[in-house]
């Protein structure tokens, strides 16, 4: 088995409850709802549900989504994942509420942005 192999990776356990968005992303062949996760003020997870339950599309994302909430619970920045989805183009777009979505891993980077923004800014509205 691989993981005897390379040893388990640390990830943190799975929370009972914890506090989120969602967030309705079109796309060039439909569109997919991405939730956004966090815990203490940082992403934690993510939750991506495309347009047609059953197909390649829907396990992609679902995959997507389990790798991003991996990573961001065994301690990889999400500014990290980010980068590596932001910009992949696919050859056609979509918008977002001004905001131009390029793929499907380009519109999930983009809304793992917008999420740390609101958490940024309302970490500065319960200071201020």
């Amino acid at each position: 088995m691989a993981e005897e192999q390379i040893g388990k990776p640390k990830v943190g356990k799975r929370l009972t409850t914890v506090e989120g968005s969602t967030y309705h992303v079109p796309l060039h062949i439909g569109h997919m709802w991405v939730i956004v996760n966090s815990v203490e003020g940082k992403l934690y997870e993510v939750f991506i549900n495309a347009e047609k339950t059953g197909t390649l599309l829907t396990s992609l994302t679902e995959a997507i989504g389990r790798l991003i909430s991996i990573g961001l619970r065994s301690g990889i920045p999400a500014e990290y994942l980010i980068d590596q989805m932001k910009d992949i183009f696919c050859g056609d777009m979509a918008w977002m509420d001004g905001v131009k979505i390029l793929s499907i891993p380009d519109g999930i980077a983009k809304v793992m942005e917008m999420e740390i923004k609101k958490i940024s800014r309302e970490k500065d509205n319960e200071t201020n």
